[in-house]
């Protein structure tokens, strides 16, 4: 542990004081955006705006379906050709889901995992800055996602990305079954 002398008494210091002593720069603040409106098409626009070349596309929700505008799927098709696209989801019972994981499956190559106790959603897109984000809050890859209330956070910065990439692979490694 660590003290300085403050008048007459010895004390632990703050980070502040510790930056100042030691001339530490201060970390950069991570940019953290909160959206609640259409979260679904939100990530279709990220991605149909995108200026850089997308790597890889990984979506983590328990129930898909199509949502409007069709152009929604039409984007992740155009968008998915030769790169890695990749789907945790719970295994498809109601038609509306089959459809959408068959869609997913065929027209745009992904790799489709499943797990019966998935609750969690994020959703990140890898590509040079400024194209590459992540996602995460309440929303399914779903229509009703696009009326429902949800919350979400999104962020571009390469940390949180990684750090949702790490927790997106090791659920696919340890919770899920290619389906």
């Amino acid at each position: 542990m660590f003290f300085i002398r403050k008048g007459t008494q010895i004390v632990s210091p703050s980070i502040e004081e510790l930056q100042q002593l030691f001339s530490l720069p201060k970390p950069p603040p991570r940019k953290i955006d909160i959206i609640y409106e259409n979260i679904p098409m939100t990530i279709i626009k990220r991605i149909e705006r995108s200026t850089r070349k997308i790597s890889g596309i990984y979506i983590c929700s328990p129930w898909l379906t199509e949502f409007e505008p069709p152009k929604a799927n039409s984007v992740l098709k155009k968008v998915s050709k030769n790169i890695t696209f990749e789907v945790l989801t719970r295994k498809p019972e109601k038609v509306n889901h089959q459809r959408q994981v068959e869609f997913l499956r065929n027209e745009c190559h992904a790799k489709i995992y499943t797990a019966p106790n998935l609750h969690a959603k994020m959703y990140l897109v890898d590509a040079d800055p400024p194209s590459m984000f992540a996602m995460f809050g309440s929303p399914n890859f779903t229509k009703e996602a696009t009326t429902n209330l949800e919350v979400a956070m999104i962020s571009d910065d390469p940390e949180i990305f990684n750090q949702l990439y790490d927790i997106f692979q090791t659920f696919k490694r340890d919770e899920c079954e290619r389906f």
